[in-house]
């Protein structure tokens, strides 16, 4: 998604165009998956009063009864789902403590492993802008481990990002370092 890949206002504006299409009759999931992708986008352009309303509107639509699943919208979406996207825009936001919070909420439910890496790799970013550069690299390392094992170029993508968004020189940062190079080693021929 563009928000995630560096460009969040066109992200934006292909949410919105996503949203204009959206049948009326839509299930909730559906509404609530794109108000949740609409608050991550939000937060990244720093639009709090925007991302804050997008979260609350995905809340209020899962928090009524369940509907049953319908072609094409066969997934659930539901409260630990709703938690991964609000701790990645909580997080971009500087609600730290918050963003933390909804992390533990959403983890238990993170069982497949690239939606995992990417979770884990969106709390290392929360992370170290807590301070936390250790712990972070710690989770950016685990995420780095999937990626490479199910040959995810998205998740290697994300985590190599992540080792950019810290300085050159975090000590913290030097396992995460190490197991770069040795991925730059494999694909070079």
């Amino acid at each position: 998604m563009s928000t995630a890949t560096g460009d969040p206002r066109q992200g934006l504006l292909l949410l919105d165009r996503a949203a204009a299409q959206l049948e009326r009759g839509a299930p909730r999931t559906a509404r609530a998956w794109l108000s949740s992708l609409h608050a991550v986008a939000y937060a990244a352009v720093h639009d709090r009063p925007s991302a804050l309303a997008a979260m609350r509107r995905a809340e209020k639509l899962i928090s009524g009864r369940q509907e049953e699943p319908r072609w094409p919208w066969v997934f659930a979406f539901d409260v630990p789902k709703l938690a991964r996207y609000q701790s990645v825009a909580l997080g971009q936001l500087g609600e730290l403590r918050a963003a933390r919070a909804a992390f533990d909420v959403a983890a238990p439910s993170l069982r497949t492993p690239k939606p995992r890496a990417l979770a884990l790799v969106d709390h290392a970013f929360t992370l170290a802008l807590s301070g936390q550069i250790g712990q972070a690299c710690a989770l950016a390392t685990e995420a780095l481990d999937i990626g490479r094992r199910y040959d995810s170029e998205r998740v290697i993508t994300r985590v190599r990002a992540f080792r950019t968004s810290l300085p050159a020189s975090a000590s913290e940062a030097e396992a995460l370092d190490t197991a770069l190079v040795d991925l730059y080693e494999r694909e070079t021929p």
